[in-house]
This record gives C-alpha cells, sequence and structure tokens, in this order.
C-alpha cells in the first residue's frame, strides 16, 4: 500500500504551462497571489487545488488489489486500443477521480450490498469502472480497495 499523489494539479504558478485535464482554465491569465484561488469566480478554494481547505483534505491511500486492477486495465487498453493518448486520458480521468475522493469522500453513496455498506465499503465511478474505497474518520484516510468494471459482480471481489 502507497500514498496516492496526483500526477498532475492545476497550478497557476509560471513553470507550468500545462492546463489540468478536468478544467478548462486558461493558466496564461495574470494570477492574483492575495486569492487563494485561480478561478476568480469561484468565493472558494476548489478541491483539485493545492489551496483547497486543508481541514477538509484527506489522506488517499490504494491498496496493491487497486494498484493491480489498475495495471489490468491499462494492460488491456495498450492491448486493445492504438491510441496511446486515449490511454493518458483515461489515466489521468482515473487519477482525478480518486483525487477528488480527498476533499469529500462522504459525498459519494454506500454500496447496494447491504454487508458491504455495513463495512464502509463507498463507490464512485470513472467512465465504466468503479472506484471502491473505504474512509478512516479518525486517521482522515481514504483507502481505496478496487477498481472493477462496473459489469463485474464486484460483491464476490471486495
Amino acid at each position: 500500500m502507497h500514498n496516492y499523489e496526483h500526477s498532475t494539479h492545476d497550478c497557476v504558478y509560471s513553470e507550468h504551462d500545462y492546463k489540468h485535464p478536468m478544467h478548462d482554465y486558461d493558466h496564461t491569465r495574470d494570477y492574483d497571489p492575495t486569492h487563494d484561488c485561480a478561478y476568480p469566480e469561484h468565493d472558494y478554494k476548489h478541491p483539485m487545488h493545492d489551496c483547497a481547505y486543508p481541514e477538509h483534505d484527506y489522506e488517499i491511500e490504494v491498496t496493491e488489489s487497486a494498484q493491480v486492477d489498475l495495471l489490468n486495465i491499462i494492460r488491456y487498453m495498450q492491448r486493445d486500443l492504438t491510441a496511446p493518448i486515449t490511454i493518458k486520458k483515461f489515466i489521468n480521468g482515473m487519477e482525478g477521480s480518486i483525487a477528488q475522493l480527498a476533499f469529500m469522500p462522504e459525498g459519494f453513496q454506500l454500496v447496494s450490498d447491504s454487508y458491504l455498506a455495513s463495512q464502509g465499503y463507498r463507490t464512485t465511478c470513472y467512465k465504466n469502472y468503479l472506484i471502491f474505497y473505504i474512509i478512516n474518520e479518525n486517521e482522515h484516510i481514504v483507502l481505496v480497495h478496487r477498481i472493477l468494471r462496473s459489469s463485474r459482480q464486484w460483491e464476490f471481489l471486495l
């Protein structure tokens, strides 16, 4: 198990010249250092920013099982898809979905299986994949357990 670090982030500093795949923000705009958010129209700090409210941030940990799941998904895509950019977009999108859990993990529903729900399993999705996780409120950690195709019988895999 290791700590998850989102590989791309929203950043308004001049040394970064890319756009985050989840936003259409133009990084060439002037940055106001007195404002905590690169989006002046927002009255809050965006959850994907480094400037998000620290008291709401959870640490993300991804289990070895979830890492293997993601690796298998990528291998499948490499074997069956010819466009590497599609794979890169998928990975960025999946990372973004996982990273959002750090801001408000309780915002997603408990799983439909009553036993697993009683264990605290929640789910969010990205494309055709379900991301299963548990929130540890005491340690302020979101533990991502599995990443599975939504068509699979996931109840037996958790």
